[in-house]
């Protein structure tokens, strides 16, 4: 006679549709920086340089078109995300570490 009941084997059904995981979060984040880096941030960087350009190379422009071009370069300026700073110097001024891995 057996001292011990089997085990049942349980399926667990997951619907990966709704289910978020550490993995797909990663992924979504680092698909919206690509997507931002190849994408949005060159196309911004080329229309801030045509006003630029469009600012400088043409005197006759009234008032209202200038000040119209500064704005959009001003809008361009504060939307595109400077360059991400050494996260690794964060970390280690954060947890009081020298310059090795705090372990």
């Amino acid at each position: 006679m057996l001292s011990f009941k089997p085990k049942a084997n349980k399926k667990v059904k997951i619907c990966k549709k709704y289910s978020t995981t550490l993995d797909g979060k990663h992924k979504e984040f680092v698909n919206e920086f690509n997507k931002n880096e190849y994408d949005i941030i060159p196309k911004l960087k080329e229309e801030r340089h045509e006003l630029k350009t469009q600012l400088t190379s043409q005197t006759d422009l009234p008032i209202e078109q200038i000040m119209e071009i500064k704005d959009r370069i001003k809008e361009i300026n504060n939307t595109t995300p400077p360059p991400p700073p050494n996260s690794m110097a964060k970390m280690f001024a954060h947890f009081g570490c020298s310059g090795m891995p705090c372990l």
